[in-house]
């Protein structure tokens, strides 16, 4: 018994197409698409405007002024200094009574009071004596011995009277020209002291003009450095805008671009097939194939679940 041979051949084939309108979809998109990325690559380069102000003209004017008061200090101050300085105050020496001139002070007249007091006093005890010669001659008595010790007597008045005065003016006019000259020093020293408080009074006033001065200036460098701040923050916060809508505008750009992309992917891809299959197949089953193809019917006919098996149709039944 020889097995059987069997030849088989198949051809076939499958044309698939892009629908129009896919296609029409797909072009518009992705044209849409190419073009912006063309924009936002051309858009891509360095931002070319300033990000924060520069210093404000008001700041500049203040760097002015700092420049033009730095240093101009030490002039005042040299002025101050002259003021201070030991040749504008008087060195106040105490004085003692050895300084006292009495040439100076003392009454240069008493002299003359003395002599003339002196000449007051010899005439008075001149007309004193002649009234004693009188009083002697009309009693009998001139040149006794109560004549002698009446004269005696009046000289030594005089003389005594003349000792006292002269003492006591000399005395009075020491004491006088003494007051004058301790006046005369308390008088000294009080204008050396008026002198002094009044250099060291102009010393102060005119540090403390300096120190206003110096106040105003500050002022003046701290009005302009605000004014300045401020103008600068204005431009600051300008400029911050105008780079966030700058970045605001390119982010949109990318959202497009991303809603195109998504377009693009939610566009139907339509395609349309066309196809065909020939199958042409030839047998020859020789001895062994004509045999199982008799036990593969005998199967089917007495098999397990075949026709004529127990339970099938034309089978005995249980």
């Amino acid at each position: 018994m020889s097995g059987g041979k069997q030849k088989s051949s198949s051809k076939s084939g499958n044309n698939q197409s892009l629908d129009p309108w896919s296609r029409n979809q797909w072009e518009t998109m992705s044209g849409n698409i190419q073009s912006g990325i063309n924009d936002y690559k051309s858009g891509i380069q360095d931002y070319g405007k300033a990000l924060t102000a520069g210093i404000s003209d008001a700041e500049t004017r203040a760097g002015g002024l700092i420049d033009g008061y730095t240093g101009t200090w030490q002039s005042g101050i040299d002025d101050v200094r002259g003021l201070l300085d030991a040749g504008n105050f008087t060195q106040m020496q105490p004085q003692t009574f050895a300084d006292f001139d009495a040439d100076t002070y003392v009454n240069p007249y008493s002299d003359d009071i003395i002599a003339r007091t002196t000449g007051d006093l010899q005439e008075a005890a001149d007309r004193q004596r002649a009234q004693t010669t009188s009083d002697t001659l009309n009693n009998n008595a001139y040149g006794g011995s109560r004549h002698g010790v009446r004269e005696a007597m009046l000289d030594e008045s005089l003389l005594d009277s003349i000792a006292d005065m002269s003492a006591s003016t000399r005395f009075n006019t020491w004491n006088a020209g003494a007051d004058r000259f301790y006046q005369d020093v308390g008088n000294q020293m009080t204008a050396d002291q008026y002198n002094n408080d009044l250099n060291f009074t102009r010393a102060q006033g005119l540090a403390g003009l300096l120190d206003q001065e110096r106040g105003y200036q500050q002022q003046d460098i701290d009005r302009l450095m605000d004014y300045g701040g401020t103008v600068r923050g204005i431009e600051d916060r300008a400029l911050a805008a105008e780079y966030a809508d700058y970045i605001r505008k390119r982010e949109e750009e990318m959202k497009a671009l991303g809603l195109d992309f998504g377009l693009l992917g939610s566009i139907p891809m339509l395609v349309d097939s066309t196809g065909e299959s020939t199958t042409t197949q030839k047998t020859n089953p020789g001895a062994l194939g004509i045999a199982g193809t008799l036990l593969g019917g005998a199967g089917t006919l007495f098999g397990g679940g075949g026709l004529f098996s127990e339970g099938g149709i034309f089978g005995p039944k249980g």
